[in-house]
């Protein structure tokens, strides 16, 4: 653009500005561009030269570095006020800019880009600020210096959540990681963040507590950092996340075989050495990707030839170098790279499909790539178009084609979603009329079976193996024996890890198949763990000890020599003489004897090992037999034999099944494993550490003076813990437990396992109080004092509880006051400090070490000392006063100085700032478990005075800069930091103001009480109308929403009222006194008043303890809360017909929770009518939640109740209703494909007249 042709003003100050290589005469250029900025509005098509321009002369030129960022500052304010839209457009440019200058080491350089990213934040159209977050948690998170100010970003656009539009997830997944770091300060404000939004914004999303307790897994985050932040959310959080510990690694034997048998697939590492990463920036990734977009469709367009095909070639290795590029996830280009390879999918096949090798290689490769680096990323429509050319392409006569298939097809089944369509196609090419796809089928199968084995969880692969059942059926019976070989493969590695299906799979072959299958399971019996050593082929005579090499050979036949040999040598084979012959012509005898008794010592050896593999295979298939019998003499017999059996190495891992099950049904076996040193250290690793301990839990109450020691040697610190904590959690509650066995085994052995525990724990604490790391003793503490309240026993059973509380608090009295502090029993608390002779706080019963709260510095601090008199001069930064808007803004970040500055140095004198002492709501948050949030009235003060001080202070005209030099620091610190006028304090509520809003509004129950309220229901009976309403109780109709909050229910209603809520029943049962219905509603208004998670946790504390079951539930679906927990307690009171909110409280969930909960193993009742609200609610499903519902719906069409019959039909035939209607979910996808309605058919024909 020339400078003639520009009307512009601005344009114009800028051309002077680039084109001047004076510095006084840039400066001068720079000054009256600012002046211009404050005076007049600014030309908005210009706003990116604009900044580009100020950027340029920051980097270029030092000494007017801080002269550019004024004036840039400036401009972001000037623009935010004409037209937010418009600052939009700059982002990319100047948010990056701004979080850059936040490291450096003046502290007004840094407060005012501060200022600038929140006009930014502010001014975002319709509040979606997802671009901004983008940078701030990828940009903002790379630095460890700006991170504490980025972090207060964050938690202050969280706090104000109501005002913007943006993902947290992302925010989450990007702020992990930080709580690995050195930097203490860093650490706590994450910590504050995640404790703010799943307590105050977000307290009942149980996805993203999900997602909160994944990341922290996969991080791998030190425990104890875990243990204070998810304890500051919610103590159950911690639970999860320790069973989720013990549990997140798969079966690393598998996954070990996975990994080998993938190095040893032809071109799986193919070497790509000489690809060279590919990185985009910012402002040119979105025109290199239009400009590759734009050659794909010109080199791709018609057929190949000899002009194009290296054009090809050349953009598809550009693709795989980009891949490999620094930046593809971190600088969030992955959404243009994602659209670019959907727009060019048809090109790719194109490339894989080609006559060409080295295109097709490449391609191949590509998508092989694509399934490693971006597998998640890849939506299945993606994945099919490439399945469909790369199974074609499996079929090539060319060996590098069909290998390089193979690779790329390996990617897309293991790394990307899983999707039934591709069973479907495995079924295709099972049937297929070419050799090869039908023997990748059976190493697809088998890799398939590894990747998704989690002993953990076996649902999922329970679902692909009956997915694939006639795959596998097909593949071993079919005729080539290359198919058969690598059928047979997936099926022992299937059977090594789920031993049931090999009997299952043998009853549905014909009996030559079997026969051939048994005679190859030597073959393939140690896929898992390498049962099998490779048989060692006889080495060749001539590499036998070269130096016994017979000289001077001669052709005189020796053949009578030969005759009378041994009888042996009638068993050499003919190679065998062969080689005697040929070395041994014209030999003495005694080198004869010689060479062939080095052969006989070769043979022997070899017959030896093969002997020894045969008879230990013979003796291992025995002991499995005898270990799963019926017979429990059986079972001992095989129990010996496995002690006696000297090489435990080989034991595969049926043996690990068949062992753990049989602790549960003959425990009495492993009796002598604790007699015997070299017996326990056996057996303890074969089963889990939980049923080592329970074991030795049974054993030790018949004989108690075993040494407790070698348990504690012979088993890790921290699976001792975990097991310990388990076993009474089992022991006090065994509705947790799902074998009906292991149920009997603890009701009978109660006191017995918790006695032997608190044995156990009492060496442990004592002996290796060293080597325990406190999350676990914060766990073992929590647990002991929750089960004290809960067992029933004699005073010389609870004296030993006394004993170990003694023992925790001498020897870890914090955490032992702490997990004390923090228990929601109040009788309990009470028991124990009076046992233990405790002091607590009379107020809240907590004790005195926890009662102060500890405070927080303020985000960014400024050193009074470097804002002298000779601010002007040193950084030119002395008209950085922000030009207020005339309209009024959100005031979402009001800057005060006691938060932003730490200090009152930009305070004008005389003004009153008594309150800046005053805690702020993130900076009284406390670890432990508590409420310690500022006090509403206080922080509503504090905002009158602030709002009165800054009212003062815009009273005040902006003033030119060059008055502005001449008035001095005090001045200048003014307008530095009193930024925020009195409009935006008036114009938008506090956080303080929104929530009293939404409690009064909530004041009004959304659930009409007489709506559910049934002739004949549970709390009908309760309600009866004959009694009299107490005195003590008010009128309901009389109060207004203020007298409740001053109203204090007392009478038996309070009774009724402390009941619920401590789970403690009084003298009589209050619940059944109440005497009418106006009861009932004024206990409902009563609990309304207190805090909801408060009311909801401990209604499911009732639950747990089953009491007060059936109020409890009312009361949870009145208050709104609701999680998984709620259907096991309705699968408790199922059998009770009286209560009546079984569909509404299960109404309560949404459909994508019901169709990924496991309700199998739940009663009928519950299964009838989850799948009635799964069928009301199906218009809500997508893609995902049909593909759940297939899971499990074929087996619910030919379930004996006949109410769960008719519902599976009915949403079966919903679903083919979808089908045939084309119904498409929200992104356009087909709700439900042609292949699932054939997966339907026979249910649809037979069940629905289909």
């Amino acid at each position: 653009m020339c400078a003639s042709h520009v009307s512009d003003p601005g344009m114009l100050m800028v051309f002077s500005i680039r084109n001047s290589h004076d510095p006084q005469e840039m400066e001068y250029a720079i000054t009256n561009f600012k002046q211009y900025i404050k005076r007049n509005l600014v030309d908005l098509t210009h706003v990116e030269d604009y900044c580009t321009s100020l950027i340029l002369v920051f980097n270029d030129c030092r000494d007017l570095c801080v002269l550019a960022f004024s004036t840039l500052c400036h401009l972001i304010k000037r623009v935010s006020i004409q037209d937010p839209k418009v600052l939009s457009g700059v982002y990319n440019s100047v948010i990056p800019f701004l979080l850059e200058r936040l490291v450096e080491t003046k502290d007004s350089i840094r407060l005012t880009a501060l200022k600038s990213i929140k006009t930014c934040i502010e001014s975002a159209p319709n509040g979606e600020i997802n671009q901004i977050i983008q940078f701030l948690v990828g940009d903002g998170m790379k630095d460890e210096y700006i991170q504490g100010p980025v972090l207060d970003l964050l938690y202050q656009i969280t706090e104000s959540s109501a005002n913007f539009k943006f993902s947290f997830k992302y925010i989450l997944d990007n702020i992990i990681h930080i709580l690995s770091s050195d930097n203490e300060d860093v650490v706590h404000k994450v910590n504050q963040l995640l404790v703010l939004y799943f307590t105050r914004i977000n307290p009942t999303n149980n996805t993203a507590r999900s997602d909160l307790v994944n990341s922290l897994v996969e991080e791998k985050i030190d425990p104890n950092v875990v243990s204070i932040l998810l304890n500051s959310i919610d103590a159950t959080l911690f639970n999860k996340y320790l069973s989720q510990l013990d549990s997140s690694e798969p079966d690393i034997q598998a996954k070990a075989h996975l990994d080998e048998i993938l190095d040893k697939i032809p071109m799986w590492n193919a070497d790509d050495s000489n690809l060279k990463p590919l990185d985009f920036d910012r402002d040119s990734s979105k025109a290199a990707y239009e400009n590759m977009l734009s050659n794909f469709q010109t080199h791709f367009e018609g057929k190949e030839s000899e002009r194009n095909w290296k054009q090809r070639q050349e953009l598809i290795i550009k693709l795989r170098e980009i891949l490999r590029g620094g930046n593809l996830l971190q600088d969030y280009s992955i959404e243009n790279y994602l659209y670019l390879i959907r727009e060019v999918k048809e090109c790719i096949c194109k490339g894989m499909l080609s006559l060409r090798t080295s295109l097709s290689n490449n391609s191949c490769q590509l998508v092989k790539d694509l399934g490693l680096f971006i597998g998640a990323y890849l939506d299945f429509s993606l994945v099919e178009t490439f399945l469909n050319s790369l199974i074609k392409l499996t079929s090539a006569r060319k060996i590098i084609q069909h290998q390089n298939a193979n690779v790329a097809i390996i990617a897309l089944l293991l790394y990307t979603s899983l999707n039934p369509k591709i069973f479907n196609m495995l079924i295709a090419t099972s049937q297929d009329k070419n050799i090869q796809p039908r023997v990748y089928t059976g190493n697809w199968v088998q890799l398939l079976i590894l990747k998704n084995y989690d002993p953990q969880d076996k649902e999922l692969l329970h679902y692909i193996v009956d997915s694939l059942e006639s795959v596998i059926i097909r593949g071993l019976s079919d005729p080539l024996p290359l198919v058969k070989d690598a059928m047979r493969n997936s099926f022992w590695t299937l059977c090594e890890l789920e031993p049931r299906y090999e009997s299952k799979f043998m009853r549905k072959l014909d009996p030559q198949t079997v026969k051939g299958l048994e005679r190859a399971k030597s073959m393939y019996s140690s896929t898992i763990k390498k049962l099998i050593a490779p048989v060692k082929p006889m080495r060749p005579l001539k590499n036998l000890h070269r130096q016994n090499a017979l000289p001077n050979l001669s052709y005189e036949p020796v053949r009578k020599l030969q005759r009378s040999e041994s009888l042996h040598e009638n068993r050499k084979t003919e190679p065998e003489k062969k080689q005697i012959r040929n070395h041994t012509i014209g030999s003495d005898v005694s080198k004869i004897e010689k060479l062939e008794t080095i052969i006989g010592v070769e043979r022997e050896r070899e017959r030896d090992e093969m002997e020894d593999f045969t008879g230990r295979l013979k003796r291992e298939n025995v002991i499995y037999e005898e270990l799963t019998s019926d017979s429990k003499s059986l079972q001992k017999s095989g129990f010996e034999k496995l002690l006696k059996e000297s090489d435990s190495s080989s034991i595969t891992i049926k043996f690990h099944n068949a062992l753990n099950s049989l602790t549960i049904t003959n425990h009495e076996l492993f009796d002598v494993i604790f007699q015997k040193d070299s017996y326990f250290k056996k057996i303890s690793s074969y089963i889990s550490t939980d049923n080592v301990l329970r074991l030795f839990c049974m054993y030790y109450a018949s004989h108690p003076d075993t040494p407790i020691e070698f348990i504690i040697d012979g088993l890790s610190i921290e699976d001792l813990c975990l097991s310990s904590i388990k076993i009474i959690d089992y022991a006090t509650d065994t509705s947790k437990i799902n074998n009906i066995n292991l149920s009997i085994q603890f009701i009978k052995n109660k006191y017995r396992m918790i006695n032997s525990i608190l044995k156990l724990l009492e060496k442990l604490l004592t002996f290796k109080k060293d080597q325990i790391k406190s999350y676990l003793l914060a766990s073992i503490f929590e647990c002991l004092i929750s089960s004290y309240s809960i067992i029933q026993a004699d005073e010389a059973f609870k004296a030993q509880y006394i004993i170990i509380f003694e023992l925790c608090l001498n020897e870890y009295p914090d955490l032992f006051l702490r997990a004390l502090d923090e228990t929601t029993d109040e009788i309990n608390k009470v028991e124990i400090s009076k046992e233990l002779k405790i002091l607590t706080n009379e107020d809240d019963g907590s004790t005195s070490m926890f009662s102060n709260d500890d405070k927080l510095l303020s985000p960014i601090k400024v050193n009074g000392e470097e804002l002298g008199e000779n601010l002007d001069e040193m950084t030119r930064v002395t008209d950085m006063t922000m030009i207020l808007p005339k309209s009024k803004g959100h005031g979402l970040f009001d800057m005060k100085s006691d938060e932003i500055m730490g200090s009152d140095i930009f305070v004008d004198e005389g003004t009153d700032y008594e309150n800046k002492e005053n805690e702020n709501p993130r900076d009284a948050m406390d670890y432990s478990k508590s409420d310690s949030f500022v006090d509403e009235k206080g922080l509503q003060q504090q905002q009158q005075q602030q709002q009165q001080h800054s009212n003062n202070n815009n009273k005040q005209q902006l003033i030119d800069e060059s008055e502005i030099e001449s008035t001095g620091t005090a001045q200048n610190d003014q307008t530095m930091h009193d930024v925020k006028g009195s409009e935006e304090e008036q114009e938008v509520p506090s956080v303080v103001d929104i929530t009293d809003n939404d409690n009064v509004n909530q004041e009004e129950s959304p659930y009409p009480l007489d709506e559910i309220i049934e002739e004949g229901s549970n709390i009908s009976i309760i309600m009866k109308e004959d009694k009299v309403m107490s005195d003590s109780t008010p009128d309901i109709n009389m109060l207004t929403i203020e007298d409740f909050g001053d109203t204090k229910i007392d009478g038996h209603l309070g009774v009724v009222l402390a009941e619920l809520l401590e789970a403690s029943p009084a003298e009589f049962q209050g619940l059944d006194n109440l005497e009418t219905y106006q009861d009932f509603v004024n206990l409902f208004h009563s609990i309304e008043r207190l805090d909801k998670v408060d009311v909801y946790n401990q209604m499911v504390v009732n639950i747990e303890k089953e009491t007060f079951i059936v109020e409890s539930l009312s009361l949870i679906r009145y208050n709104g809360y609701i999680e998984h927990g709620i259907i096991d307690a309705l699968d408790k009171i199922v059998h009770i017909p009286e209560f009546v909110c079984f569909d509404e409280i299960i109404s309560m969930f949404d459909v994508k929770t019901l169709v990924s909960f496991k309700f199998n193993k739940k009663s009928d009742r519950l299964q009838e009518m989850i799948l009635k609200s799964i069928l009301d609610k199906l218009e809500q499903i997508d893609c995902e939640d049909v593909f759940m519902i297939g899971t499990f719906l074929k087996r619910y069409v030919e379930h004996a109740d006949s109410f769960i019959r008719m519902y599976s039909t009915l949403i079966f035939e919903r679903l083919y209703h979808f089908h045939s209607n084309h119904k498409v979910d929200k992104n356009g996808v087909e709700l439900v494909d042609e292949l699932l309605v054939k997966d339907m058919g026979d249910h649809l024909i037979r069940y629905c007249n289909i």
